[in-house]
């Protein structure tokens, strides 16, 4: 239910009649789920250091442009290329 109110950005009323529950039913439930990632969030979610990946400083292709880049899921660079006149 929580994943089909957030998926479909549907209304708690619209959730019940899918899935035949009352709109307090679904309140309850959406809220308990939700008050538990929160409580999760610290232990799964690190804020990104302030300092620059070693990574990025050490390579001349990298630097300048990822310098602020506060990093990728995996630790992957997505390549990208832009117009030489820009």
């Amino acid at each position: 239910m929580f994943l089909h109110i957030l998926g479909h950005t549907v209304s708690f009323s619209v959730t019940g009649g899918r899935f035949s529950c009352s709109t307090w039913t679904i309140h309850n439930y959406f809220h308990m789920v939700r008050e538990a990632i929160l409580k999760l969030y610290p232990n799964f979610v690190n804020p990104p250091s302030s300092s620059i990946p070693s990574k990025i400083l050490d390579n001349s292709r990298l630097y300048p442009w990822f310098e602020d880049c506060i990093g990728a899921l995996d630790g992957t660079h997505v390549r990208a290329s832009m117009p030489i006149e820009d």
